[in-house]
């Protein structure tokens, strides 16, 4: 048996800090230490090629910090404190020769090998950490390092801040809240999102609308807008029959009746509509200028109404963490009298 271990460390920038009205405030971090002190528990489950996690904030060596710097295009470096976490990472060279036709791989490729395993199992991790930490985990590119030297990049991942820190228009309902990591993964164990890569299941198709959520962010609202409406319409929708009606009556069976009567469901359908068929406002793919300004009262309706769509979709996945519910089925009954 040629089982080979390496020392793999990753560098993240999280923020911790915001600006508002020039004003340089410090954000709530408990999302983070919460996450924080999980990741020895968490990550074998994620990937069980690693073990002995230890993690922490800590700041990185000048030359590192310059680099992380340039990946990130030095975007609000100031707003970030980097955290470290470290794992040992085992290999088994000779299951990697039994995949790969019999190929040999040398010491260099193995070492990458490894610090994919914990760049991968990261990745993972601040994808899901949104269902448990709304709003909370906010990171820039960060990079793995093995014996001294850069290796596998690690992607960014943004958060949707006004989940946790809620604008005076954006609607407080349904409620999300900070659930823990532990607890998110040990039910997506259960799910079957963590092996393979296609959804099949309710369940499944729910998550891989999510992931898509998350990757885009709310950098691209229209994007988001339409991939939060499709994990919407896998939770609640049945067949293609009135989906409108569907999601409105269902979201109040799960998730509890909203006071405001406002037919916000509706609304959300009119706007992706718009969007996906062009009649929208669009915004310019690479666009560097300030689309607030030129349309602000379109871009704040438009921004609540996302933020709307995905404090659903992640409320409507926190019950089913709590609930320990990993697939289901809707059912309409009738009840006749003589």
């Amino acid at each position: 048996m040629d089982v080979r271990e390496y020392v793999v460390t990753a560098r993240i920038p999280l923020q911790t800090f915001w600006f508002d009205d020039a004003c340089r405030y410090v954000l709530d971090t408990s999302a983070i230490e919460s996450l924080l002190a999980c990741l020895p528990e968490v990550l074998p489950k994620l990937d069980s090629h690693l073990s002995r996690i230890a993690a922490g904030f800590e700041d990185p060596p000048d030359k590192l910090a310059d680099f992380l710097k340039e990946r990130n295009r030095s975007r609000a470096w100031k707003l970030h404190k980097c955290i470290s976490i470290t794992a040992l990472v085992s290999v088994d060279v000779e299951t990697l020769r039994a995949d790969n036709n019999g190929m040999e791989f040398d010491a260099d490729t193995v070492m990458s090998i490894a610090a994919l395993f914990l760049a991968g199992a990261i990745e993972k991790l601040l994808l899901i950490s949104e269902i448990a930490y709304p709003g909370g985990v906010d990171a820039l590119a960060g990079t793995t390092i093995v014996n001294d030297r850069i290796a596998q990049p690690i992607k960014e991942k943004g958060a949707f801040r006004t989940l946790h820190y809620p604008e005076p228009e954006d609607s407080c309902w349904p409620p999300v809240s900070h659930i823990g990591l532990s607890a998110v993964v040990d039910w997506l164990g259960r799910t079957g999102f963590l092996s393979g890569g296609l959804a099949i299941t309710r369940i499944q198709r729910v998550l891989a609308a999510y992931t898509h959520v998350i990757g885009l962010t709310s950098q691209r609202e229209g994007e988001v807008l339409f991939r939060a409406m499709q994990g919407l319409e896998a939770f609640y929708c049945e067949g293609t029959g009135d989906l409108r009606k569907q999601l409105a009556e269902k979201v109040e069976l799960w998730l509890g009746p909203w006071k405001k009567k406002k037919n916000i469901v509706g609304h959300l359908y009119d706007l992706r509509s718009k969007f996906v068929h062009g009649s929208a406002h669009l915004e310019y793919w690479n666009n560097y200028d300030d689309v607030w300004e030129e349309n602000e009262k379109g871009m704040t309706d438009f921004s609540a109404a996302v933020i709307f769509a995905v404090r659903l979709l992640i409320a409507s996945l926190q019950r089913c963490v709590q609930d320990g519910v990993t697939d289901f089925r809707w059912r309409y009954a009738i009840e006749t009298l003589g």
